[in-house]
């Protein structure tokens, strides 16, 4: 930010959708994916999340990928999205949204037209497995530990033994 105006939700869609546009669809997927598959070299393993798929054609990118799967996370609830939205970013490293811009960029977010524009509603109907984020943080939690134990994942992969008890989550 180095002293200009703070980051807006808008700004960073539109910088989003401009580099899609510019240098691929997929571009973001293409960006997360070069530079964890070198970190995850550099560690010994196979196993490789990417989070924040907001357009179509990175999904298909992440799909074409070997072993890949893509999982959706949803919360039908504007309300707690908006609540949690709030938890998040209560700093002042960006502009906060009040309620009805945020209702309004989350409709902005699924309405994209072009493959390089944001549709996470787009992205979400290429997901084979949905998680529910409806409730609390531990039924959540409950979910993707149940999920990983379905897929043959460990969570101690995801979990570094030197993360504090009361984060681990935040590190899946």
């Amino acid at each position: 930010n180095l002293g200009g105006p703070k980051p807006t939700r808008h700004g960073q869609r539109e910088f989003a959708n401009s580099k899609r546009a510019e240098l691929g669809s997929d571009y973001w997927a293409r960006q997360a994916y070069a530079r964890g598959y070198e970190a995850m070299r550099a560690v010994g393993t196979d196993r490789l999340a990417i989070v924040g798929i907001y357009s179509p054609a990175e999904a298909e990118f992440i799909l074409r990928q070997h072993k890949s799967l893509l999982l959706g996370v949803t919360c039908d609830s504007q309300n707690e999205r908006h609540h949690r939205y709030l938890k998040r970013y209560s700093s002042d490293t960006r502009r906060i949204m009040t309620f009805t811009e945020f209702v309004a960029a989350d409709k902005e977010e699924n309405s994209g037209a072009l493959p390089s524009d944001a549709n996470v509603e787009a992205v979400l109907q290429k997901c084979k497995i949905c998680v529910s984020n409806d409730s609390d943080e531990e039924s959540l939690r409950d979910q993707v530990l149940q999920l990983m134990a379905d897929l043959g994942i460990d969570q101690r992969e995801f979990i570094p033994e030197s993360a504090p008890q009361d984060r681990n989550f935040d590190n899946f």
